[in-house]
Parts: C-alpha cells; sequence; structure tokens
C-alpha cells in the first residue's frame, strides 16, 4: 500500500471542497482511494461556530450521550456522537484560527455525494472515498486515524468460514477496511501544521470497489449499534447522559 499526503493551500470556511481537491490534485489513478479530513468537509459545510462561547455548551448539544467531564482526571467530556466514542462530540478547535469545527452534517450523505462528484471529475470507474477524523482508543497513548464515512468499496472483509495457516476454520475474523485506510491516511496527513488535509492511498490488498455507495445493510454490519458492540459490558456500565 502507498499512501501520499497532499499538500493543500490553508482551507478557509465556506470554501468549495471539490473546487480544493481539484486545485490540489492533477490527476487520481484508477484503484485509488482519497481520505478527506473531516475538519475540511466540514468548514465547506459551514459546520463551525466562533470559539467565543462555552465549547461544553457545544459539546452536549452536539453529543448523542456523554459523561460528566468533572470525573475525567484530563477534564475532556468523553461522548457517544454518530455512534463512534469520541471527546468533545468531535468539536475542534485546533488549526481553526478562532472557531470550532464541528462533525460534518450527514457525512455518509456528504460523502456519497463528493464520491459521485469525484469519480465524475477524474473520470473514474473504481474509486474509494474515506471521510477521515482522529480519536484516542481505550488504553492507547495518543490518537490514531479513524473513519466517519466511506463510499466506493467494501468496508469489511469477513474471513469467517475461511481457514487459517494450519487449516483451521476461522469463526470470528472480519477486517475493517475503512478503519485501515483512514488510520493509515491520518498517519501521513498527520496532526499538527503539516497543512495535508487529504492523501491518496493505491495498491491497496484486498480491496472490492463498487459502483455505488454503501447501501443501509451495509452500513449496519459496519457500525454495530451502542446495545450490540462488542464492549457492551464496558459502555453500559457508564453513566451516559442523554
Amino acid at each position: 500500500m502507498i499512501v501520499i499526503a497532499i499538500k493543500t493551500k490553508i482551507i478557509q470556511p465556506d470554501e468549495s471542497l471539490i473546487e480544493v481537491i481539484k486545485d490540489s490534485i492533477d490527476s487520481i489513478e484508477e484503484g485509488s482511494v482519497l481520505a478527506v479530513a473531516s475538519k475540511i468537509l466540514a468548514l465547506s459545510q459551514g459546520r463551525y461556530v466562533p470559539a467565543d462561547g462555552e465549547k461544553s455548551e457545544l459539546i452536549t448539544k452536539y453529543a448523542d450521550k456523554y459523561l460528566d467531564p468533572t470525573k475525567n482526571q484530563y477534564g475532556v467530556t468523553l461522548t457517544i456522537t454518530n455512534n463512534t466514542l469520541i471527546g468533545s462530540a468531535g468539536i475542534d478547535g485546533s488549526n481553526a484560527d478562532g472557531i470550532y469545527i464541528l462533525w460534518p452534517e450527514n457525512v455518509q450523505q456528504a460523502a456519497n455525494d463528493l464520491w459521485q462528484e469525484l469519480k465524475t471529475q477524474f473520470q473514474l470507474e473504481n474509486f474509494g472515498l474515506v471521510i477521515t477524523d482522529s480519536a484516542s482508543m481505550i488504553l492507547r497513548r495518543g490518537t490514531k486515524g479513524i473513519c466517519l464515512a466511506h463510499a466506493g468499496f467494501a468496508g469489511l472483509n469477513n474471513y469467517i468460514g475461511d481457514k487459517d495457516v494450519f487449516g483451521d476454520e476461522l469463526k470470528v475474523s472480519i477486517a475493517n477496511l475503512t478503519e485501515g485506510l483512514a488510520t493509515a491516511a491520518v498517519l501521513e496527513m498527520g496532526e499538527g501544521n503539516e497543512q495535508t488535509p487529504l492523501a491518496l492511498i493505491s495498491d491497496v490488498k484486498n480491496l472490492t470497489f463498487n459502483d455505488q455507495p454503501p447501501t443501509e445493510a451495509e452500513l449496519k454490519e459496519l457500525y454495530p449499534t451502542f446495545d450490540n458492540d462488542l464492549y457492551q459490558q464496558l459502555l453500559k456500565k457508564a453513566d451516559w447522559i442523554d
């Protein structure tokens, strides 16, 4: 797999994302995946507010569930937002110049629309898109890339029923390609002042491209509900505030 981060100009609020991409990328090869930082998608949607108010009020407004930050030694408000465990409901003031940037609105539909437009603009048949952000992980220091939405390829690679190297049947192994691609992209895009909110990913193994956005059934398989998650024992014990 080859991941190349793409430098852009400093993107201003309300700029056309498709124009930013066209100005930054001359061509996209067949069989590639473009990673787009959620922050620039949100900016293009006008999803920002002045950073002169209380961030805590914004967090509780946009989070689906949240935990009392006074019980967190770091003062961070942990939330469930868009079926994702994330700090501060994804609201970010870094690299934002006096504003708080919210998560994109209707992010899956936005990904579908952007994917279709890029396919047309660059005359592609096999092409994928991932909308990325970064988040911390339980029992791990630091952040890694996560995928908020994808389009153009199968998000999961199901190994159940296949054989392992000793010929035993695999019973639970499912690879999450969307998260793997997002992690690789964010690693190259960086977290500071790199100014590279785009990344082109090529030569990806085990990727099956589709000619349509993910279906509702595929998304339900990719994103288990709060009650169906593998870690529900931990999630349900927390004192979530709705």
